[in-house]
């Protein structure tokens, strides 16, 4: 504890994803516990830790180790955070955590559940809610799944970020420029181009992809791969595992929507391209394109 006898009190936020609604809800509650630790006269204001866009299954996010690593280093009396769920959404996790912030007389409060971990039944406290928390997000994780999937036997995707495309409401339309840049880049790979070749020559033109940075020769491999382009869905071809995204081996059904969208390039100089890969893989006997590093 500090000298002056004041508790030094910080407090954690998080939020799962990046988007502006998220990142709004995150300041509210920076500047909510900035001042609400501020205004306690018997409180020493330590700071607020951090994360956004990671997910409360994550035992490696940065600013949560850090404070932690601050709790150990004696730094920290009191933990603020708004809910179990910020804190951490593993049963077996949370309650290690908190065991051994209480064992280094580190005390969390949880504002939700008005739950102190210092309190005479607050393990089984949390220990129940926190089951109760990791059920829910079980469930809605499944809820989630099962959208997508009727989504996908509709033959409609979750999924509306692609270059060359642009979606006014449910439509899909061709963007002009970039569908350009599609159709050039499969003219050129079937020319005799490299996927790195072609990223370099869209690079030196000062081309950019669908979020604003530079081509590489994995992103090449990946349109000249994508269905999408010849206005046909293949849906399903990823699936999470523990929160980490797999590709579709047969594992679940794939949903093959044709002509669900304005085409980019035809059917016939798709199936030259894949030919084409083929070949080339065969010849340099290299692994998947997809699957290759590349430094440009």
């Amino acid at each position: 504890m500090a000298n002056n006898n004041k508790k030094r009190v910080a407090a954690y936020a998080r939020v799962s994803t990046e988007k502006s609604r998220a990142l709004d809800s995150l300041s509210a509650q920076v500047s909510y516990y900035s001042e609400y630790i501020q205004r306690r006269v018997e409180w020493k204001y330590a700071r607020v830790y951090v994360d956004s866009g990671e997910s409360g299954g994550k035992y490696n996010r940065a600013e949560f180790q850090r404070l932690l690593n601050d709790c150990r280093a004696g730094k920290i009396d009191i933990i603020l955070t708004k809910s179990i769920s910020r804190f951490a959404r593993d049963v077996v996790h949370l309650l290690e955590t908190t065991r051994e912030l209480k064992s280094i007389g580190v005390e969390v409060r949880f504002d939700k559940e008005n739950l102190s971990t210092f309190s005479p039944d607050g393990e089984l406290m949390l220990a129940l809610l926190g089951s109760f928390a990791e059920e829910e997000r079980r469930n809605h994780a499944e809820n989630i799944k099962w959208c997508h999937r009727r989504l996908f036997e509709k033959g409609r995707t979750t999924s509306k970020a692609i270059y060359g495309y642009k979606y006014n409401g449910d439509e899909c339309e061709i963007e002009p420029t970039q569908g350009a840049v599609v159709l050039r880049i499969y003219t050129e790979y079937l020319g005799g181009l490299t996927a790195n070749q072609i990223a370099h020559g869209l690079n030196a033109d000062g081309v950019k992809t669908y979020h604003g940075k530079q081509f590489c020769g994995v992103t090449i491999a990946n349109i000249l791969k994508n269905v999408r382009y010849t206005g046909c869905l293949l849906l399903q071809k990823t699936f999470k595992v523990n929160g980490k995204k797999v590709k579709n081996h047969g594992e679940l059904r794939k949903y093959y929507v044709e002509d669900s969208h304005i085409a980019i390039i035809d059917k016939v100089m798709f199936e030259a391209v894949q030919i084409e890969m083929a070949k080339r893989k065969k010849v340099n006997n290299k692994k998947d394109w997809s699957d290759e590093r590349e430094n440009n």
